[in-house]
């Protein structure tokens, strides 16, 4: 097999295919450090679907191997989300800038995004870009989708099928002998159809070869392994078995997290005695190293505690799985778990919690899918409410205003002024993303005069992200006088169609930037100059407030000059 990814090596791309257990990652892994190849591995799972998510996470991945450190992909904007081939081809250009050559990249289980093909058409156009001594690694239970067809017809990419991964005779008669099996290689290989999995599993639990009944077809792949792997685990000792069913519940654990999620010892030595077993645990190279089961083998031991374990106790553990993934840094999957064991107002805390964070890194698809995944009970309340609008503003700012009003309702029934606030903000962008009754900002001026300079001394980045369009748009529009014209000067109307465009543009993504809207600072240093009667300046004995449109203008602009300057915060 060795010398047939050898014979693709001179193409960008190599598609690797075949039901789940025909050791297509472990091929891979073993070949790559038989080459010594610097590799950036991303396992890939139904989330990262989203372009947003995907982006983060390849960043993420594609870090460790940037020489000069600091590196991070763009957080893509809505426009970035409107045309995703184009956005991941700029993705790979940065890579391809950030990265020393070689290296690969392996995309794992990319199956699991077949439901976006805008990002399959990304990563089709990017191979045509990579340049030599880089390459793209696929691995997938299916082929490759149509939007590859151009690559293949272009021969960038070539493509290993489930046949190929196949045991031969020969190959089992070499796996026999690292086993101390004196078995027919013939007979396994014919039994199992040459199915890895099958035969590793057959050697763990068995002494003597017997037969499965007919060679596998797909359909019976899982069947038959979980018979099997019941074997295997009928032969541990009971603490094992207990504390690798309650591992299954992490995506991937170090020693240190397998003996928190399984209070027990040795679990750190259990998984590494499986890796080195080849058992269906990947052993990752990372500090402290990192273990995952593979994807057969970690739903055959969750179906099993979901037999064993009483719904309270699953619950408990779904709850314990979740605290150590936030613990770790993985909030999303954390969240996912609540979500499965239905406890939804830890899930809602956890969400709010790190909105916030998940919105800076252009994941706010995460937010809205989070909280759709909740009952009606929970997403019809204020924070439910605030974030289910926050994620529509540039889809749909009609929908995004009445969760917002709904928000509002809620957040003034508790008293929760900075709710009200953020609602405010929120709903003010939808205005003004609607563009079409400016009047309507009048309803939530008075919240956001009220609460802004408390707002402006205790702002961050995050928070920015969020409120600084919406505040800022309200003082501008607020007053007819200021707005950019429907029909005025020519700088007016770009002013008018630029910040509108920008506005929606970053509400996709998220900028990395506040102060984003080219339409907004020319209006602001107009409406700092202008005299009007809520400025004081024709009225010199009246007090000024900070919140009067002049001075609350200044005070934006000024904020928002200082942030500039100082670049985004950490």
């Amino acid at each position: 097999m060795f010398a047939q990814i050898d014979a693709a090596d001179s193409l960008p791309g190599l598609w690797i295919s075949g039901p789940a257990g025909f050791g297509k990652s472990t091929l891979i892994a073993t070949y790559l450090e038989a080459r010594a190849l610097p590799t950036a591995w991303l396992q890939l799972d139904a989330g990262d679907a989203d372009a947003s998510t995907f982006a983060h996470f390849l960043g993420a991945t594609s870090a460790s191997r940037a020489p000069r450190g600091n590196f991070a992909l763009p957080v893509p904007t809505a426009d970035d989300l409107r045309d995703v081939p184009a956005f991941i081809r700029r993705c790979f250009r940065a890579l391809v800038v950030a990265l020393d050559r070689p290296w690969v990249l392996v995309l794992d289980n990319i199956q699991e995004i077949d439901r976006a093909p805008q990002l399959h058409a990304g990563l089709a156009a990017a191979l045509g870009e990579l340049p030599e001594g880089t390459r793209l690694i696929a691995i997938s239970r299916t082929p490759p989708p149509p939007e590859y067809a151009r690559v293949l017809a272009a021969q960038q990419m070539g493509v290993i099928e489930t046949n190929a991964l196949r045991f031969t005779a020969n190959e089992t008669q070499e796996l026999l002998g690292l086993h101390g099996r004196q078995w027919s290689a013939e007979t396994l290989c014919t039994a199992t159809g040459g199915w890895a999995a099958a035969m590793i599993l057959m050697l763990a639990a068995r002494t003597e070869l017997v037969s499965v009944g007919k060679a596998p077809t797909a359909i019976a792949h899982e069947r038959i392994f979980d018979l099997i792997a019941s074997e295997v685990m009928e032969a541990m000792a009971s603490s094992e078995r207990n504390a690798l069913m309650r591992i299954a519940f992490l995506p991937s654990a170090t020693a240190a997290m397998a003996v928190a999620i399984s209070g027990e010892a040795r679990a750190g030595d259990l998984l590494a005695d499986l890796a080195r077993r080849s058992l269906f645990t990947d052993r990752r190279d990372a500090s402290p190293p990192v273990y995952t089961f593979h994807a057969l083998f970690g739903a055959f031991l969750r179906a099993c505690a979901v037999k064993q374990l009483s719904p309270d106790a699953l619950r408990a553990l779904r709850v314990e799985a979740a605290g150590i993934l936030e613990s770790t840094g993985d909030a999303s999957a954390a969240i996912g778990l609540l979500i499965e064991a239905q406890a939804w107002d830890e899930a809602m805390d956890l969400l709010a919690a790190h909105a916030g964070q998940f919105v800076a890194q252009g994941r706010s698809a995460v937010i809205g899918e989070a909280i759709l995944r909740m009952p009606e009970a929970w997403r019809a309340r204020p924070l439910g409410c605030y974030w289910l609008g926050f994620c529509q503003l540039a889809a749909d700012p009609g929908a995004a205003l009445e969760h917002l009003r709904q928000a509002h309702r809620g957040f003034q029934a508790s008293g929760d002024l900075q709710g009200e606030f953020e609602v405010a903000a929120a709903a003010a962008d939808a205005i003004i993303f609607l563009g079409s009754n400016y009047d309507a900002l009048a309803p939530w001026m008075p919240i956001l005069e009220a609460q802004a300079p408390a707002y402006l001394e205790r702002r961050d980045t995050e928070s920015d992200l969020r409120v600084l369009p919406g505040l800022l748009g309200a003082f501008v529009h607020r007053n007819p006088g200021l707005r950019p014209s429907q029909s005025g000067t020519s700088a007016d109307r770009r002013h008018r169609r630029c910040g509108r465009e920008h506005a929606r543009r970053d509400h996709g993504g998220q900028p990395a930037h506040p102060a984003w809207n080219p339409g907004v600072l020319p209006a602001l240093d107009r409406a700092d100059a202008a005299p009007g009667p809520h400025s004081g300046q024709d009225r010199p004995h009246v007090r000024r407030t900070r919140c009067g449109t002049g001075d609350a203008a200044a005070l934006a602009r000024r904020e928002c000059s200082r942030a500039l300057a100082a670049g985004p915060r950490r």
